[in-house]
């Protein structure tokens, strides 16, 4: 693999991503376009449903990319690299967001870990359906991670 070609792609789609993510939290931070809150008709915030659809699509065409110059590539190897780049963007984010004094620099590493850890699960769940075809496989990954979830909500409700 070319080294120089992955670490092209790496800055690409992390730049993009960056920039993306950034336009969206300047438009909810700033009221720019007074966009609601929720999605409509549904408890879902439009802020995490937009940055959602943003991370996903952007991964898929990155995996695909990294798939494109080396087929052989590992879905461990796609998620570690598709994890980088989601880091690398919440880390410009989150520089963003807070200011860093006592309590900044906690909630920096905590966003930064947090979120990092969420771009790894959905960035295997990508580089799985992109390298094995397995729906139905993803699905039952899919609802046992929901089934976990949920269960971990219910003993460690706030």
């Amino acid at each position: 693999m070319n080294t120089k070609s992955v670490r092209s792609i790496i800055i690409t789609w992390a730049v993009v991503l960056t920039l993306l993510e950034v336009i969206i939290w300047w438009v909810f931070n700033y009221d720019v376009f007074n966009v609601p809150i929720y999605v409509p008709f549904t408890p879902v915030k439009t802020y995490g449903f937009l940055f959602t659809v943003v991370l996903i699509t952007i991964f898929i065409v990155f995996q695909k990319k990294l798939l494109a110059l080396q087929p052989a590539i590992t879905i461990l190897k796609l998620v570690v690299l598709s994890t980088l780049i989601g880091c690398i963007c919440e880390i410009f984010i989150q520089a963003l967001r807070s200011n860093l004094d006592k309590d900044g620099v906690w909630l920096f590493a905590k966003g930064v870990i947090l979120v990092s850890l969420a771009d790894a699960f959905i960035a295997f769940f990508i580089a799985y359906q992109l390298k094995t075809r397995k729906t139905g496989m993803l699905l039952l990954f899919i609802f046992i991670l929901g089934a976990v979830v949920n269960v971990l909500t219910y003993f460690f409700k706030r």
